[in-house]
């Protein structure tokens, strides 16, 4: 016998050996008069004890297993180094996999260990169970093995390859799961005891269940003469109280991990907060420092003023009295004291209010730093800019994820319906009690829907997409909506789509350098009469851009119309009897993505890369750029967050950049108050309600469709 037919023998002759005493040591086990199950050996008050032995039981196989299979490793380990002066290379890889795995079933033990001891000892069922969930959760030998075997193309050598294929082939066999006869007897036990109800009209053992609709039979609780005499879908009783125990432990594992997920997170807050009390003590003391000294040094000046002013009448001479008197004379001398001491009085005010401002924003912006999942951010940035007498607060809880482009949004006259593009989908919303119902999705569109826009008196709306389309959507059956009639005349994405007041009309604006004018009457009466029904036809398409049209909007009176687009132009537009006229055409520096009346005679012009918007009032015939406004700007602004002016709060708003502006003016457009929101991205499209009460966005940053309320 050479010495590697030795080698086999011996290593044959020790996995024997393991296998015959562990044989022997698990029918000694069942011998022991204590696990005697299917006598009925178990007393309902030694349920602990019971428990504890079965729990020691589990942990001894496991070791037992876990040693087995170790040493199994370690003997291929040990047969690999044999042959590492010829396979070096080969071999430091594969030993290498084999030490990770060691590593990971060692931790992968630590990991039972801590799961099989946190399981209350109180209820079998409940301990039975918990255990069946670890025990899926356990090394797959049966993958390692395989990953192990194919690893063995490292080696050249036939003869190697075989030899520890011969051992690996019983890695893993040995899967000691005696523990689990004795939990399934347990289980069985506590069923007997449990099945114990009668049913009420035949005083027999309840053994079935019903769980479908109960109209379709009269007893959901079932014996075997009840299913006789009315036969239906039942289940057996132990199979139902199976599954309710399943889902009475998910219910408990999920409240589990929430309640362990709290408790982490008040854990790690109180932490921070306790920190960060500690950090801003010593600013508060020092804020409060600075403030006194401006107290105390103005208080100085006030009172050396106060000397000058307290002058004694005996003590003054001639010269002095002339002063006096030539100061008193003066009707303005005691305006302008008042007026210069007051100057002073708000500039203090001014100076301490920043100062305020500056710590308010150091403290808010390490609390962040703390806390970085709050709506802090946005708050800062609202607290740094101008105070207005306005503001949009953000509805949080009424945030709903959405991580699709949500390009276009519209808002039906009475705000409670809310319908968004989410890519070519568009999906149809209830708002009620400030929250967002999802009730629909549409599918219709082939491409991205880019515009959206509520009718105001016969609840339809309508949308445009880069399929080239123009889609009327109005409420049928059961309040789904359904497309009544699809616009096909464009050759190009759809930009923008306008409606008039009366909603007798429909503009859009397309990448194919068109304007078309759709309307439901005049000459297309016979059509109509032939169809049975009045539909929307396109009765102008007109021309006079030549890139692509980017904005639209109609005054009050419907009578002017106004285009921009990529051709660094505005276009006006006069409705005549023959159709809409190009009346001027105004050239601009930078192309414009909105554009929005302010009223019949006046309209507001937002340039790409600018921080201003240009408006322009009617001078007889033409339009002239009269002033300008200043907006806040950031990064590249996009062309689908309509500018709009809500005429009920004299209020524009402006998307440029990653700000949101609302501007409002009065009657001659001078700026009244401001108000901004700054967003993290330049990936903002919204729509504000018509009332101005309710701001809806989407931002590529949250991915949420944001709610923000008028706060004034």
């Amino acid at each position: 016998m050479n010495s590697e037919q030795c080698d086999n023998s011996s290593q044959s002759f020790m996995f024997q050996s393991f296998q015959s005493y562990r044989q022997s040591q698990i029918g000694d086990l069942f011998q022991n008069q204590d696990f005697a199950l299917k006598n009925n050996q178990i007393s309902i008050f030694d349920v602990q004890e019971q428990l504890q032995r079965i729990q020691s039981m589990i942990i001894q196989e496991n070791e037992e297993e876990i040693f087995y299979n170790i040493s199994l490793l370690k003997q291929i380990k040990d047969n690999v180094i044999q042959y590492k002066s010829q396979l070096s290379t080969q071999i430091e890889k594969y030993t290498d996999i084999i030490d990770q795995y060691i590593e990971f079933i060692i931790n992968q033990k630590e990991n039972f260990l801590s799961k099989i001891f946190e399981i209350p000892l109180i209820n079998q069922i409940v301990f039975c169970q918990q255990y069946q969930e670890i025990e899926n959760q356990t090394s797959n030998y049966a993958e390692i093995k395989n990953t192990l075997i194919k690893q063995l193309d490292l080696f050249n050598s036939q003869i190697i390859v075989n030899e520890l294929e011969k051992h690996l082939n019983e890695f893993g066999l040995k899967r000691y799961k005696y523990s689990t006869e004795i939990l399934e007897n347990v289980i069985q036990q506590n069923q007997d005891k449990l099945i114990d109800l009668q049913c009420e009209y035949h005083k027999s053992q309840i053994q079935m269940i019903h769980l479908k609709n109960p109209s379709l039979v009269p007893r959901r609780l079932a014996c075997l003469t009840c299913v006789e005499e009315n036969p239906g879908e039942y289940i057996r009783i132990e199979r139902f109280y199976y599954e309710w125990q399943t889902q009475q432990q998910r219910k408990l594992s999920q409240l589990r991990n929430t309640q362990q997920t709290f408790v982490k997170a008040q854990t790690y807050q109180i932490q921070q907060f306790s920190n960060f009390q500690f950090q801003i003590n010593d600013l508060i003391l020092q804020h409060k420092n600075d403030q006194n000294k401006n107290i105390q040094n103005y208080l100085q000046q006030v009172e050396k003023l106060k000397q000058q002013e307290s002058e004694i009448w005996s003590q003054i001479n001639n010269q002095r009295m002339n002063e006096i008197v030539e100061t008193y004379s003066n009707q303005t001398s005691m305006i302008e004291f008042e007026n210069k001491h007051q100057s002073k009085l708000n500039i203090w005010k001014q100076n301490q209010q920043l100062n305020y401002n500056t710590f308010f924003v150091i403290i808010l912006n390490q609390l962040k730093d703390i806390n970085p999942d709050t709506q802090l951010t946005t708050y800062i940035k609202q607290f740094e800019q101008k105070q207005s007498n306005f503001s949009y607060r953000l509805l949080n809880q009424s945030s709903v994820k959405q991580q699709d482009q949500c390009y276009a949004i519209a808002i039906s006259t009475d705000t409670s319906i809310i319908v968004v593009s989410c890519e070519q989908l568009i999906k149809v919303h209830q708002f009620e009690d400030e929250i967002l119902i999802e009730v629909q999705v549409i599918s219709e569109h082939q491409k991205q829907v880019y515009c959206l826009v509520f009718m105001k008196y016969s609840y339809s709306f309508i949308s445009g997409s880069e399929d080239n389309s123009i889609r009327i959507w109005g409420q049928k059956k059961k309040n789904l909506w359904i497309c009544q009639q699809k616009l096909q005349s464009h050759l190009d994405s759809i930009f923008s789509l306008i409606i008039s007041k009366n909603d007798d009309l429909i503009i859009s604006g397309s990448k194919d350098s068109t304007i078309k004018i759709w309307d439901k009457q005049s000459q297309y009466k016979i059509v109509s009469i032939l169809k049975g029904k009045k539909e929307w036809q396109c009765k102008q398409t007109i021309t006079s851009h030549t890139e692509s049209v980017f904005s639209l909007a109609l005054n009050e009176q419907s009578n002017y119309l106004i285009s921009c687009g990529k051709d660094y132009k505005i276009i006006v537009f006069k409705e005549q009897e023959i159709g809409w006229i190009q009346q001027q055409i105004i050239h601009v520096k930078c192309y414009g993505l909105g554009i929005s009346f302010i009223n019949n005679h006046t309209f507001c012009f937002q340039p790409q890369y600018h921080n201003k918007i240009d408006i322009y009032n009617l001078n007889f015939i033409n339009y002239t750029k009269t002033k300008e406004i200043s907006v806040k700007i950031g990064g590249v602004s996009n062309n689908l967050f309509p500018q709009q002016m809500i005429k009920s709060k004299q209020l524009i708003i402006n998307k440029n950049g990653t700000y949101v502006n609302f501007i409002k003016i009065d009657q001659n457009s001078d700026i009244v108050s401001e108000y901004s929101i700054q967003f993290s991205t330049p990936q903002i499209f919204g729509k504000l309600s018509d009332n101005g009460e309710y701001l809806f966005t989407w931002d590529f940053k949250s991915k949420e469709i944001q709610i923000w309320k008028y706060n004034e």
